[in-house]
């Protein structure tokens, strides 16, 4: 990240009036929380904010304050500034852009990217998530309090894997402490994200372990989950959440993938690996058209899932 993108982009959100936040598709709890964040921080400016995700916001993210105020059909709107968080690409933002008008786009992430698509970038593929490089944002702000740590802290959390993947550097954990200083609390945080599931989540994930298959060759260790496995248990896609983190753990893993089956005849794959496993999973995810981290990626394509032979393969 370069100290004149982050300036530009402090001068934006002081400067002008009127802002539509937006992410990505599938929010999950970097996405929602640097969104909310953000939009408090700004509101704390006398700014007009308007939140937006494709996608509702899951069930274990219902307890982060405004959530609810997160809107997800495509708003016909004029703004000053349109703010893409955590999307890594602009198709991901899923908007209708011929029905807004703004003035400037800004593209915030820590995802590398090959093209920032903003006209203002601040890209930091070394933060651990898009919440840290949004707290960088708001304490220059000053204007971080208990809501705005506690969505700034949910982000971090979630997606550092509760601070146990490669990406929690020190400097993130000073950033949690200061952010638990400021009253977001860690206990709380950790019960909705990842310690209340209700039983249809418990039951797919029985499911998706049950179903592991590896290849010592190759080093993967798969699983996948259809839609009519969703609709049998009564669960949720966003119930899958972490599932891909537990099948990374199996022995002999060099990289692991979950294959869930979405509607509209698409297949989301998530992907992971390990520091010291010689696995770049971004560059696999990149193949199919998604992208991603070296040890976190993931690509949506056309299909769907079919047993064959003991083997699950895609049909497009």
């Amino acid at each position: 990240m370069h100290r004149k993108d982050f300036n530009l982009v402090i001068k934006a959100l002081k400067r002008y009036n009127t802002f539509l936040v937006a992410s990505h598709e599938n929010p999950d709890g970097d996405s929602v929380g640097s969104i909310l964040a953000l939009c408090m921080a700004l509101e704390k400016m006398k700014k007009e904010v308007l939140l937006f995700t494709p996608d509702p916001i899951p069930e274990n993210l219902q307890f982060l304050p405004q959530s609810a105020r997160i809107i997800s059909s495509s708003p016909k709107k004029n703004f000053d500034v349109v703010i893409a968080l955590d999307a890594s690409d602009v198709k991901r933002l899923h908007l209708k852009w011929s029905d807004i008008k703004y003035q400037i786009l800004v593209d915030i992430d820590h995802h590398p990217q090959k093209k920032p698509f903003g006209d203002l970038n601040l890209i930091a593929p070394l933060a651990s998530s898009t919440s840290e490089i949004v707290y960088l944002i708001i304490k220059a702000l000053k204007s971080v309090d208990a809501k705005i740590a506690t969505c700034l802290l949910t982000g971090i959390f979630t997606d550092t894997g509760s601070f146990q993947h490669a990406n929690t550097s020190p400097y993130t954990m000073e950033i949690a402490a200061h952010l638990m200083k400021k009253g977001a609390n860690l206990n709380k945080i950790a019960r909705a994200t990842y310690q209340s599931k209700s039983l249809s989540a418990l039951k797919v994930w029985g499911l998706a372990l049950a179903r592991i298959k590896q290849d010592r060759k190759k080093g993967v260790t798969l699983s996948a989950i259809t839609q009519k496995d969703l609709k049998e248990l009564g669960a949720k896609p966003e119930d899958l959440e972490g599932v891909v983190n537990i099948i990374n753990t199996a022995r002999g893993t060099k990289y692991a993938m979950l294959l869930m089956e979405q509607k509209g005849n698409k297949i989301r794959a998530s992907l992971r690996s390990e520091l010291g496993r010689g696995v770049n999973v971004a560059r696999i995810a990149e193949r199919y058209g998604g992208g991603g981290h070296p040890l976190a990626s993931g690509f949506t394509i056309k299909g769907k899932l079919m047993k064959r032979k003991g083997k699950w393969v895609i049909k497009k």
